[in-house]
């Protein structure tokens, strides 16, 4: 399992700096905070979006179709193609 799937791709700067001390790190959290924000972001893909709710949903395939944003016309495709 990656350190991704692992922290969801987030991780605090204390638990962080626990992780690296283990690993001999020997600055402080100063030095690390500096880094971090040189840094774009994690390696790690994008989590999938939250599924709808069960409102949304129902709502997406009770409504005529006409009425929907094209947002909602997308998700609705989206729900039905699976």
């Amino acid at each position: 399992m990656s350190a991704c799937q692992e922290t969801g791709g987030k991780i605090t700067g204390l638990a962080l700096l626990a992780e690296i001390r283990e690993r001999g790190y020997r600055g402080g959290h100063t030095l690390l905070a500096i880094w971090k924000k040189g840094q774009q972001g994690p390696d790690c893909p994008t989590p999938p979006p939250a599924p709808p709710t069960v409102r949304a949903a129902v709502s997406w395939l009770t409504r005529h179709p006409a009425g929907l944003t094209p947002d909602e016309e997308l998700q609705r495709k989206t729900l039905l193609a699976h």
